[in-house]
């Protein structure tokens, strides 16, 4: 605020903040001011927790202030009550994709509508709700300005469930059903239309008039900002992802995301590499205390590539993220090694085809489409290659599955429990590939089963049994009750992860060559043919404008 204060902005700033507070006190209700001799004044100055008028400037270049209650120094109990609970959902990135990359999309359209200051447009505190009250300075003034708080505002731990009390059931009242495994998907069966909720953030994906219907609703329900359609010509912004499209293909895509935290990391004119990791991390020298912060900011970045699109550098970033506890100077070099790639590769993406019978030539390993349904499920185990003091021992487990073109659901990560017998009572390292395999196998079977309910709230198709592609041998003929005599016979059969792989009423395991394989590209460091050959059958280059 000084800084702008004193600069030619002033008045812009000033007229922003005069805005907010009269929007809160006025076009919201959610603050009171309260005036000295007023009977609440006293307890105010004492009980009211403090904010911020915070400025900054938005995409379209105007500055925005808003109020932000300093949620951190209020006490919960006596603000919300004993047994207040303070989570609030969002939409699953596994349900975001799995939404957007239906099969045959056709002319299914998606449209994304924010709704303007969604905390201060919920329900205003029930009136046995007990009393708070919040305190702002005012950055001209220096003034402490006191208010009667009588709804939630941005800053305040119960804000986002407020939200979602509100929003939630106002769309079960239009006549969509609440998922349950992913209470952010609410479907309207006559309207056959899916709506996810992220927040603020609401997505569309339905026909054209269906999704007018809807809107039109919402608009006048909600104070919301302008609608974006999703067309050839007008790429969207969902919650940073970058959706667009072409007459053939829609895609997902992460480009300014990936060149902002190059900029970040100071790594934006740095040299290019073509896999994301090449040697083990080796130098277990302590990383400096002053890297450590670019070292979390780095890794946490990273982190939500992986999340959303970034398949291809699962792997690279659990390696890295085990050293998050103990940052080392190979982490470190680890990590910049892992930004040269993704300089190389900051316009990959995910896409889908959207209207003809979709060739799956990339995917084919001889499993007849009619059996795979045009979902593929990968699972592979790297046996105890880690070397790394932290790791353990640990196996790699990585799990993906692919809807036609697109991966949907995938993890890369160490087994974090593999009990031969019950008596050991904590994780330890495997003794044999194959015993490690049917671990990973076994999770990945729980993991597709989880994809499989978030798929049918969404009302979409989705093959049961499934068939898992695994290719470990021995664990296969474990799985198929035909390695009685083999490594595996120290595994009590009677434990729910090896039940669950052996249901064969859920899940179908079959061999899948080493080299097609395409969860071999989350377990190991591959050479850059290996690597770019399994990558590029579910990544693809972003196409120019």
């Amino acid at each position: 605020w000084p800084k702008i204060l004193a600069s030619e902005d002033r008045e812009e700033a000033l007229n922003a903040l005069d805005k907010e507070i009269h929007s809160l006190i006025h076009t919201f209700d959610v603050l009171e001011p309260i005036l000295e001799g007023d009977p609440d004044y006293e307890e105010a100055q004492q009980l009211a927790c403090s904010g911020r008028y915070i400025i900054a400037r938005r995409r379209d270049g105007k500055l925005k202030a808003r109020a932000v209650k300093q949620g951190f120094k209020e006490d919960l109990i006596a603000a919300d009550g004993p047994d207040f609970n303070y989570y609030a959902n969002v939409a699953k990135m596994d349900t975001v994709r799995a939404t957007y990359f239906r099969r045959r999309r056709g002319n299914r359209k998606t449209v994304i509508r924010d709704a303007k200051c969604a905390y201060l447009q919920s329900h205003k505190y029930p009136k046995d709700h007990p009393k708070k009250y919040a305190c702002f300075k005012h950055p001209q003034t220096s003034q402490w300005t006191y208010f009667r708080q009588k709804g939630p505002m941005y800053g305040e731990n119960s804000a986002a469930v407020y939200w979602e009390e509100t929003i939630a059931p106002w769309i079960i009242e239009q006549g969509f059903e609440r998922g349950c495994n992913d209470q952010c998907i609410f479907y309207n069966a006559e309207h056959d239309l899916v709506v996810l909720l992220y927040v603020d953030d609401i997505l569309m994906d339905g026909e054209q008039e269906d999704i007018d219907w809807f809107d039109y609703k919402l608009v006048n329900r909600f104070d919301c900002k302008d609608r974006e359609d999703l067309t050839v010509d007008n790429p969207v912004d969902y919650i940073g992802l970058e959706m667009s499209m072409d007459v053939t293909y829609i895609y997902l895509a992460m480009e300014e995301y990936t060149i902002k935290m190059l900029h970040i990391m100071d790594m934006a004119d740095c040299r290019p590499a073509s896999t994301p990791i090449d040697k083990p991390i080796e130098n277990n020298t302590p990383l400096p205390k002053h890297l450590r912060r670019q070292f979390m900011t780095g890794v946490g970045m990273s982190g939500w590539l992986v999340n959303t699109i970034r398949f291809d550098c699962a792997f690279t970033q659990s390696r890295i993220s085990q050293h998050l506890a103990n940052p080392t100077q190979g982490a470190f070099d680890a990590l910049k090694h892992l930004m040269k790639y993704y300089k190389s590769t900051y316009n990959l993406c995910l896409r889908q085809p959207l209207h003809a019978e979709v060739s799956v030539r990339h995917l084919i390993t001889g499993i007849a489409e009619s059996e795979h349904h045009f979902w593929r499920f990968f699972s592979d185990t790297d046996f105890a290659s880690n070397a790394e003091p932290q790791n353990k021992r640990r196996s790699q487990n990585c799990f993906v599955a692919v809807c036609d073109e697109a991966p949907i659901k995938w993890y890369s990560k160490v087994s974090s429990v593999a009990f031969a017998h019950p008596a050991i009572g904590e994780a330890h390292a495997e003794m044999s590939s194959a015993a490690s395999e049917v671990y990973g196998a076994s999770n990945a079977c729980c993991d597709a089963m989880q994809l499989s309910y978030i798929v049918d709230e969404l009302r979409l198709p989705f093959p049961m049994p499934f068939t898992l592609e695994i290719d470990n041998a021995a664990a296969l003929a474990f799985a198929k009750h035909t390695a009685f005599k083999s490594k595996l016979k120290h595994i009590d059969c009677r434990q729910e992860w090896v039940k669950t792989l052996r249901d064969h009423n859920i899940c179908k395991p079959v061999h899948v060559p080493t080299d097609l394989n395409l969860a071999d590209l989350g377990t190991k460091i591959n050479p850059k043919p290996i690597f770019e050959r399994l990558r590029d059958r579910v990544m693809h280059r972003l196409p120019l404008p």
